[in-house]
C-alpha cells in the first residue's frame, strides 16, 4: 500500500492537486466505466478482481501497473541455427 500512496502522491504533485482529488477522479472513472454497457469494457473490469466486483482504486492501480510491466518486458528472441 505504501507504493500506491507514493504513486498517488506523485500524480497529485505533478498535477498540482491533492491526493484526495486524484482519488476522487480515479473513483469517478471507475464508477463511470464499471456501469458501461460496452461488453469489451465489462470484460476488462471483470478480469481485475477475482469475483468481478468493482475494483478499488488500489486494485485498479495494481492491475494497470502489472499490465504495463507485462507489456514492457521484451519478448524472448530465439534464433534457429541449422
Amino acid at each position: 500500500m505504501e507504493n500506491i500512496e507514493g504513486i498517488l502522491n506523485t500524480v497529485a504533485e505533478q498535477n498540482g492537486v491533492t491526493v484526495e482529488e486524484v482519488k476522487r477522479e480515479i473513483q469517478a472513472i471507475i464508477d463511470d466505466l464499471y456501469e458501461s454497457d460496452d461488453p469489451a469494457i465489462k470484460a476488462k473490469w471483470h478480469c481485475m478482481t477475482e469475483n468481478g466486483q468493482k475494483p478499488s482504486i488500489e486494485q485498479l492501480i495494481i492491475y494497470c501497473a502489472n499490465r504495463v510491466n507485462i507489456q514492457s518486458k521484451p519478448e524472448k528472441i530465439t534464433k534457429r541455427y541449422s
